[in-house]
């Protein structure tokens, strides 16, 4: 790839390649993980940056994911991204920020998520629109989640519904599950 040495830049034109990557960058208990992918940066800050990879959150299974976006000195924004899990297929748009402060927030859809390998006794297929943030990036995070658009089958059944979760300070709220 480029380096260039210029005003307001660098200008990057880079691609490549990853292994056993983590983030956070440093610590033991990286809220995300990736055995390998590819990527492209390029232009001035913030550069453009282009990724395709598997990666595996803490707490969840491994899955191929995609991303368009950018990358800034504090932050990365996902214009356009894409992962398969769970059967499924989502598409999300969102940003997590390391500077000031920790913070992140997502949101996006799911659709044709296969109920059953969550729970092998609720077989049956659902979609919904979510919304995402939180304000660290560990697994003790304060957490919002809403989720509306709801439909599907379930056990042989047509499925509706939405709601929105809290966690704050290990303190769970539910509002309007159903």
């Amino acid at each position: 790839g480029t380096i260039g040495i210029v005003t307001g830049g660098p200008e990057l034109g880079l691609r490549g390649t990853w292994r056993g990557f983590q983030w956070p960058l440093r610590g033991n208990a990286p809220a995300v993980t990736s055995p390998g992918g590819e990527f492209s940066l390029g232009g001035r800050w913030p550069f453009d940056l282009q990724a395709s990879g598997r990666i595996k959150p803490a707490d969840l299974p491994e899955f191929p994911a995609q991303m368009r976006g950018s990358l800034a000195k504090d932050r990365v924004v996902v214009r356009e991204g894409s992962a398969a899990l769970w059967g499924g297929k989502a598409s999300v748009a969102g940003e997590a920020q390391w500077a000031p402060e920790y913070r992140w927030g997502f949101k996006g859809h799911v659709a044709e998520l296969d109920v059953a390998q969550l729970r092998a006794d609720v077989p049956g297929r659902i979609g919904f629109d979510f919304a995402a943030s939180g304000n660290r990036f560990a697994g003790d995070t304060d957490l919002d989640l809403r989720f509306d658009k709801l439909a599907g089958r379930l056990r042989g059944a047509a499925a509706r519904g939405g709601g929105h979760v809290q966690r704050t300070d290990s303190l769970w709220h539910f509002d309007n599950v159903a």
